[in-house]
């Protein structure tokens, strides 16, 4: 099986698998507790910084990721959980470039807007734009949204949680 070839896919989908299940479902549920969300960022962070084992993602499954983002922009928990995961995979350039198709740089932007007294949820987002920008549309993207100025508002916005 290709979770058995690459270890890092098994991980991702269990992360987008937390994601999904943070939403409600049609009985007003919610089957992932803040503590699973954790529990994937965690593995998320102990992958490997190997590009190399970073899985591709289907741009469908990056869409619907990102639409599900979107809507929960006020959750963060779910938030952190998918600049975790983004971050992770904004690490091979091909996702970089599904990424920059699906706007996923303006939905780093608004998170960071929603959040801006969150220094933890900030430092993630800013690590996350970090690897998306090395895509040149990204980057476009990015200073069109006026991303500097989105950066500049979280410094100031947590200048007293720096050491």
């Amino acid at each position: 099986s290709e979770d058995a070839e690459n270890p890092s896919l098994s991980v991702v989908v269990r992360a987008s698998e937390m994601i999904l299940a943070s939403i409600d479902d049609d009985r007003g549920q919610r089957t992932a507790t803040p503590a699973m969300l954790r529990s994937a960022r965690l593995a998320i962070l102990e992958l490997p910084r190997d590009t190399a084992t970073v899985p591709e993602i289907e741009r469908k499954d990056l869409r619907r990721m990102i639409d599900i983002l979107q809507k929960e922009i006020d959750n963060t928990d779910i938030i952190l959980t998918g600049l975790v995961l983004l971050r992770y995979l904004a690490q091979r350039q091909s996702n970089q470039k599904a990424v920059a198709l699906e706007d996923g740089v303006h939905f780093v932007l608004h998170a960071m807007l929603a959040h801006d007294a969150n220094s933890t949820l900030q430092g993630v987002a800013c690590d996350t734009l970090g690897n998306l920008l090395q895509e040149e549309e990204n980057s476009r993207q990015f200073l069109k949204l006026k991303g500097v100025d989105a950066i500049f508002g979280a410094v100031k916005c947590n200048l007293a949680n720096t050491r």
